[in-house]
């Protein structure tokens, strides 16, 4: 299975330390990307933490199947120390008691922003339904999906509080489109097999 966040740590170049997401595959292998960099097994055979402009920071000629199997100890315009590389995963996260009903559902990491994993409800159409779980940079917010493109988008639930994920998150705050009472949110997200489903997996047997 593929590795869905890599996360670089400990490098001398600061700006090469973040989450990175994966998104497709390139000569071969898996490729991942934030806002400003990637890392990538490129064509000469070496895996590169660089910038989408061009510059490397770090490599690695390790053929391995993901970055995180590699030992980065060549330098491009990168300082030591050498980067720590590992594969990182994000569980589903479930919300209940929001006043705002349609905020109490299932969420998958989808994305980064800020540096921290971005989730999105599981499955929901249309966009007005969707819900978003983010990191504005200074805060963790709940909101919502413009109605339309040029609305603004709705702001359920803030909290200003340094945490990694926002399941750490202590108490949420009403934001100016929220209702009390406040989020509560919890690790995983169990599936529910309905009694119909049940039912039909029995006859077949």
């Amino acid at each position: 299975m593929l590795i869905n966040f890599i996360k670089v740590s400990g490098a001398g170049t600061a700006s090469a330390n973040d989450l990175y997401k994966e998104n497709g595959v390139q000569n071969g292998k898996p490729y991942y990307e934030n806002d400003l960099n990637e890392i990538k097994w490129a064509p000469d055979n070496r895996w590169k933490i660089a910038e989408k402009s061009g510059n490397v920071y770090y490599m690695s000629s390790d053929d391995v199947a993901t970055p995180d199997l590699a030992t980065y100890n060549m330098i491009g315009v990168g300082e030591e120390p050498y980067p720590t590389v590992e594969a990182v995963t994000f569980e589903d996260l479930k919300i209940t008691g929001a006043g705002i009903s349609k905020v109490n559902s299932c969420y998958k990491a989808y994305a980064i922003a800020n540096g921290k994993p971005k989730y999105k409800k599981k499955g929901i159409w249309p966009v007005q339904l969707e819900t978003y779980i983010e990191n504005t940079g200074d805060a963790w917010e709940i909101h919502g999906a413009p109605p339309m493109p040029e609305s603004p988008i709705p702001q359920y639930y803030v909290r200003y509080e340094e945490v990694e994920t926002p399941d750490l998150v202590e108490y949420w705050e009403v934001d100016k489109d929220g209702i009390d009472p406040v989020p509560v949110i919890s690790v995983g997200c169990p599936v529910f097999i309905s009694a119909i489903s049940e039912a039909v997996k029995r006859n077949r047997g």
